[in-house]
Formats: C-alpha cells, structure tokens, sequence
C-alpha cells in the first residue's frame, strides 16, 4: 500500500513514516505538499495537489457536524495557563463526552491511520482528499481499520480517556497539507 505522510518533520510525522516503512508499505515523507507558489512545484518530492476547490472538504466550511455529540472544552489555538504563566498550543479542539459515545467522521474518505499513539490515546485518521485529513484522539474503541472506505458521519471510534487528561474526552485535529486549521469555523 503507498501511504503519503505530511508532516514528515514532526514527531507525528516522522513516527508514521517509520511505523508504514517498518510494516513493508510504500511511504512518501513529506514537510509540506507543494510550494504555495503558483506553479505549485512538489517539495521534498511530494505530489503536486491542488489549491482549495468548490469541491469536496474545502467545500464544507460551516457545514460539517461535530464528530461527537458533547460539549467543546478545549480550543484551537495559544492559550496561556491562569497560574503558571506559561503558553500551549492546542492543534485541535477537545470535546467532553459520555464514555462510549459514537466518534463519526465528519466526512467522506479513506482511514490511513487507526492504533494507539502516545499522547494521543487510540487515534484514528481519515484523509478526506484534496490535502485535507481529520483526526480522532483518546478513543475507548476503534472501530474502523486502515484501508477502510468511510462516510460522513460514520461511526469510526467510540469516545474514551486514553491517555486523556480531562476523563472522557475527543481530541479532534482538521489538517490541510499537514497543517493543522482551526476546526470551529468548519461545524454548523
């Protein structure tokens, strides 16, 4: 199986890259997908992918529902801790919800990532085409296997607190060409 990893630099990145190259697939490493230039030139060897179109996940800002049914705990973003007076980033936001509630894809596409990850818990990522991916983190249960073909609004986890600070908790990332967008303009 070719298996295209973006973020090829990062920890997440360069630990998939190693984990695909180790189980026999084809992978391609990639910083980022193309230039930003008009001539959308591949970087690092990546493949040329298009600019955001009217067509498929671009298309659905404002428009998707949250992946599960919960309250957002956790933003997007630099936060600065009240106490300690220091900054995170959250790449991501965090929704609280009920042990075993149904995780859903938010769109359609394939599942190119679905095991355990430090830090993250069970996690789950779906690539939506067009340089989009989701990402769905601190899973009880997953669901769906790497390969497999899923729907909007599909079943792909359940939710849980592995490796979660806040008990019961989704963890979810949009990323367009391996970086992450903040994921709260994209929910109805």
């Amino acid at each position: 199986m070719r298996i295209l990893v973006t973020g090829g630099a990062g920890f997440i990145g360069s630990h998939l890259c190693g984990r695909f190259l180790r189980e026999g697939h084809e992978v391609i490493c990639v910083d980022s997908f193309y230039s930003g230039k008009k001539e959308n030139k591949p970087v690092l060897g990546g493949p040329i992918i298009p600019p955001l179109s009217e067509k498929g996940f671009g298309a659905q800002k404002g428009r998707l529902s949250l992946p599960a049914r919960g309250e957002i705990v956790g933003s997007f973003g630099r936060h600065k801790h009240p106490e300690f007076n220091s900054y995170t980033v959250s790449n991501g936001i965090s929704i609280a919800a009920p042990q075993g509630a149904d995780v859903h894809s938010v769109y359609d596409g394939q599942v190119i990532f679905a095991d355990y990850f430090k830090g993250y818990g069970n996690m789950i990522i779906v690539d939506h085409g067009g340089g989009f991916f989701s990402l769905y983190a601190h899973a009880a249960r997953i669901v769906k296997k790497v390969g497999a073909t899923v729907s909007r609004n599909e079943v792909v986890a359940t939710v849980g607190d592995v490796d979660s600070s806040r008990g019961p908790t989704l963890y979810f990332e949009i990323r367009y060409q391996g970086k992450p967008v903040d994921p709260s303009p994209w929910f109805r």
